[in-house]
């Protein structure tokens, strides 16, 4: 069904309320219905590319100056946003911009001594992932790396001077574009393809085109629920409905968690067995997220 149908049919039930406030209550549920399971459908696959460090040519730097000089260099715009270290210096320093093939700016001036002709690396530890992702998986090079925390990457290099293959992650919060984004570390010497799996953010329904991800079924009993609350100032009868709905909505979300487990080959067990480790038909009746 469309966002339209959705509005429509719900309607039929409580033609007390206006669309526009029965599409609110479908969007809540929305949200609420993709939040209390791992659909299969909301998991994500993405390939990063890790950037190698670039250190061609020398440059030419000023104390107090954000303005950073090459000779030899071959500096892109694509460096913007990552990092600039002095030959074996400990302080590192975040790029602004980049003017040219030769001329970068710094975001904070360069606070050591003046220096010419000295080599030099521009890095990258912190990448922006995919724009729908909600919350890391798992990221694997070779093997899954394992998450630490900033702290522990800062009580043990907090210079970021160790290169390598990428063993470790830590989330970063959001960029700018409000993207998750993450450090690795080590820094990497090469241009390494980590994978990563992720839960995705899914926007809220519309366009009257728009279609829901879970069942229409589901998503109207739901939503029956909150427009009954509402319109039963202008209706007593309502009252009744709202428990009805309700038990209607816990079935068939037993139902269509059931389906994604089929779907998405987790294992399950649909018979009372008893047998340790196995989910029998009342589980998910008895652990029930609270709809009511």
């Amino acid at each position: 069904m469309t966002f339209a149908n959705l509005k429509s049919a719900i309607q039929k039930f409580v033609p007390e309320l206006i669309s526009a406030d029965i599409g609110t209550f479908i969007n809540i549920r929305y949200q609420q219905l993709l939040k209390n399971w791992q659909w299969s459908f909301l998991k994500g696959y993405k390939n990063l590319t890790l950037v190698a460090p670039y250190g061609t040519g020398t440059v030419s730097v000023t104390n107090g100056s954000t303005t950073v000089t090459g000779s030899g260099t071959s500096w892109t715009s694509g460096m913007a946003g990552r990092h600039f270290r002095l030959s074996n210096a400990i302080p590192f320093y975040k790029i602004l911009s980049v003017a040219d093939a030769t001329h970068l700016e710094l975001f904070s001036a360069y606070g050591s001594n003046d220096a010419a002709g000295q080599a030099y690396t521009i890095f990258q530890h912190i990448y922006s992932l995919a724009s729908d992702c909600r919350e890391i998986i798992k990221i694997v090079y070779d093997f899954p790396m394992q998450e630490k925390s900033v702290e522990w990457i800062e009580r043990n290099d907090p210079d970021r001077s160790l290169n390598g293959k990428p063993l470790y992650w830590t989330d970063r919060g959001l960029d700018s574009s409000n993207y998750r984004q993450i450090e690795v570390y080590p820094m990497p010497d090469d241009n390494y393809v980590i994978r990563y799996s992720y839960w995705k953010t899914i926007t809220d329904l519309s366009a009257n085109a728009d279609t829901p991800l879970i069942r229409d079924d589901l998503l109207i009993e739901a939503s029956l629920i909150d427009c009954y609350r509402i319109a039963v100032n202008k209706n007593p009868n309502y009252v009744s409905l709202i428990a009805t709905a309700a038990a209607s909505c816990q079935k068939l979300w037993v139902d269509a968690v059931e389906e994604d487990m089929r779907k998405s080959s987790a294992e399950m067990e649909v018979r009372d067995y008893g047998e340790e480790g196995r989910l029998g038909d009342d589980f998910f009746v008895d652990h029930w997220w609270p709809i009511y």
